[in-house]
Formats: C-alpha cells, structure tokens, sequence
C-alpha cells in the first residue's frame, strides 16, 4: 500500500508541474490557477481523499504561521511593482481605500454582522477587520505587472493592498481587546489603542520601512560600483532584507507588514533617483530592481499555491452547510465593499470606470487567513463555541467566493 508520505509527495508535484505547463492554456476554458488550487485542496481534504485535515481553532498557531509568511513576501513583492516617487498624487487614491473606505468596509461588515447574524460586537468588529484587507495577488490583470505599467485601476489596488494589509491590524486588536479582558490594553476611552496601535504603530512602521529600503538600496548600489556581483545568491539577499526590516519593527512594536511594502517602496525610489542622476546610475538600479522583483515575484507564486491549498483543505475539514456564511459573502462581495468604495472614494481620483471596477474587485485570501488565525491565537472573539464558528465560516465562504467569482470576471477583463 502506498503511504500517506508517498501520495503527498506525487500530489504536490502533480499539481506544480500541471498548473505550470498548463498555465497558458487555462485562461481559455474561463478558469484561473487559483481555482483549480482550491479544487485540489478540497480533494485532497476530509471530504474527498481525507489526506489532510485542518481546523481554524485548533490549527490557528500553524496557519498563523504559514499565512504570516505569505503575507510579508506578498507585500514585498507588491511593494517592488510600485514604480512612483514619494509625493506622486498616484498614491492618493490607495491611501483613501486603505483608510476611510476600510473604516466603512469594517463598519458595514461588522453592522451586518450584528443586525443579520447575531454576532457580539468584539466578534462583529473582527469579522470587518479581517475581510477589509485586499490581496489582487490572486489575480494578475488588476495588479501592477511591470515597472512601466501605468495603469490607474492597477496602480490603485495594488497600493491599497499594500497599504491595506497593515492598517487592518489595530480593528483586530480593537476586537481582541474588547473581547477578552487584559489579552489587549486599549486603555480608558481606548486612548491606548488610538496613541499607540492605531497611530504610532502605522506611522513607525511606514518610517521603519522607508529608512530600511533607501538604506538598502544605496548600499547595493555603492557596492555594485566596487565590482560586487551577487549572481545566484539573490533570493537569500532579498529574503535576508524582508527579515531584517521585519524583524526591526517587530522590535520596535510597529506593523511590521506596512514596513515590509514601504521597504520594498523605498527600494524602488532609490531606482527613480538613480534613473534621474545619470545612465550608469540608472542601469545598475534598474539591474537591482529587476532581480529583486523576479525573486520577489517567484517566491510569491510559490506560498500562493500553498495557501491556497490549505484554504481548500479547510474548506474540505469544516464544510459550510448552513446558507447564511454563503449569502453574507454575496452581501459582502457584491454590496459592502461597492458600497464603501463609491462612498469614500472621489470620482475624480482615477475615473468614474475605473472607480466602478475598483469597487468590485475586493479580493480577500491572505491577510484575512492570518489576522483570524492571529485573533484566534490571542484569544478574541469569545469562545470557540460561540459566535467564533460564524465568523470562520463567514472568513472562508467570502475568501472562497471571492477565489471563484473575481478570478472568473478578471479573465474577461484580460480578454477587453
């Protein structure tokens, strides 16, 4: 009989060597490698083949763990992509979407939550605070894909996600606080959390950030012009610097993810500057740049296939039989996140089409499988036999359609 060991091994392989010869040709049948990803964790889970078995609270230190990476090499690899100077208005419209927009995202999710499904409000609280995030990882067409890429709509959730996937993070705390006495100090009239989590943690993390890539970048490039040549050691330098930079604001109690996109900001601004001092100067950036995103880029594809293979696995562990978690992700999809958008952000930032294409591609996955495993590891939203079991159900049902139907309506976008 062949082991459990064996049958990971051949599935595993199977799968990248399927879904990377295959890549060319999936787009034609309407399909995207992360639905067929999902599948294969579904298949592979309880309720097909039973090879794997993941629960959201008993697991919740193991997927914390897993998606906390994915999420830090996601920002940086979105960070990488994002080719505009410190004060271009490009950033507005991110900046908007990664605060006013999710403040209302968070508000809708957690009214709509406590009027429609029952849920305490510290358990209301963290359902908006963990689907607010954004990730278009999962779908190329509406992501930055290059250093020249320009594009209004792309420019601006790729910088939402990268912005979004930090400032997220105090809403969780907020309802972990709430929730559980003394697990997290908010402070008399939640002064604590407003000073220390919902200001100082952001801005020194953006700071943090920020000094990290200039710093870096220089470095690099006074190194190339002594004859440095770090060919085949790429990878280990890009993640050497992601852990540094993370490991820095983690030290110094800010959003380590914030730091890692604006790190990775900061290295690309010291390219625009090389570009701007002299062509010697600007092919050696561009040189630094390219390999950064190439490694950035591959390592992303790579923890995208795992997360997205544990989300299916879940999804095949505690099957959703109940219709509410189902039409709440609708809700949440289709009404919540347009709604938010078409509220808080002008018109005239980037168009009244691109606005309207904005406000439907509110791809969640990432961030929201660490922030509920990280919530569920502090102790928040009350005990596992209360409201919690809603609030997975209604993370995974909106993650799993958002999969479907954004991956779906992002190939036809390709297709215009």
């Amino acid at each position: 009989m062949v082991s459990e060991h064996t049958l990971w091994f051949l599935f595993i392989g199977i799968l990248l060597v399927s879904l990377a010869s295959l890549r060319p040709f999936i787009r034609k049948f309407q399909v995207t490698v992360p639905q067929l990803q999902l599948l294969f964790g579904v298949a592979i889970g309880p309720l097909v083949l039973g090879l794997a078995s993941l629960d959201w609270v008993q697991d919740a230190k193991l997927l914390e763990v897993v998606s906390e990476v994915a999420v830090i090499i996601s920002l940086y690899a979105t960070g990488v992509k994002m080719r505009e100077p410190l004060l271009s208005k490009t950033w507005v419209p991110p900046l908007i979407l990664a605060s006013l927009t999710m403040v209302a995202t968070i508000s809708l999710v957690a009214g709509t939550g406590m009027l429609w499904l029952g849920l305490s409000l510290p358990a209301a609280i963290l359902l908006g605070a963990v689907l607010a995030p954004t990730d278009p990882v999962l779908a190329d067409e509406v992501q930055v894909d290059h250093a020249s890429d320009d594009d209004p709509l792309r420019q601006t959730l790729t910088g939402e996600a990268g912005f979004n996937d930090g400032t997220a993070f105090p809403f969780v705390l907020l309802a972990v606080g709430l929730s559980s006495a003394g697990l997290h100090e908010l402070g008399d009239n939640l002064w604590r959390w407003v000073v220390v989590d919902l200001i100082w943690k952001i801005a020194g993390g953006l700071l943090i950030g920020w000094g990290s890539g200039q710093l870096l970048g220089r470095l690099t490039l006074w190194f190339k012009d002594k004859g440095a040549d770090w060919r085949g050691v790429n990878e280990v330098r890009s993640l050497g610097f992601i852990a540094v930079t993370y490991g820095c604001a983690l030290f110094l109690d800010t959003y380590a993810f914030l730091a890692v996109f604006a790190a990775a900001v900061g290295l690309r601004n010291v390219e625009l500057r090389a570009v701007e001092a002299n062509k010697e100067e600007a092919e050696k950036a561009e040189e630094l740049l390219r390999e950064q995103s190439e490694v950035a880029t591959t390592l992303e594809r790579l923890i995208q296939v795992l997360l997205v293979v544990v989300l299916g696995v879940l999804l095949s562990s505690n099957p959703i039989l109940g219709w509410q978690p189902w039409v709440f992700a609708i809700v949440a999809i289709g009404v919540i996140r347009p709604i938010a958008v078409l509220v808080t952000l002008p018109s005239g930032q980037i168009g009244r089409r691109n606005k309207l294409l904005c406000a439907w591609f509110g791809i969640r996955w990432i961030s929201t499988v660490f922030y509920l495993s990280h919530a569920i590891v502090l102790g928040g939203a009350g005990s596992p036999t209360a409201h919690l079991p809603m609030v997975t159900a209604c993370a995974v049902s909106t993650i799993t359609v958002s999969i479907i139907v954004h991956g779906t309506t992002t190939n036809w976008l390709g297709e215009q």
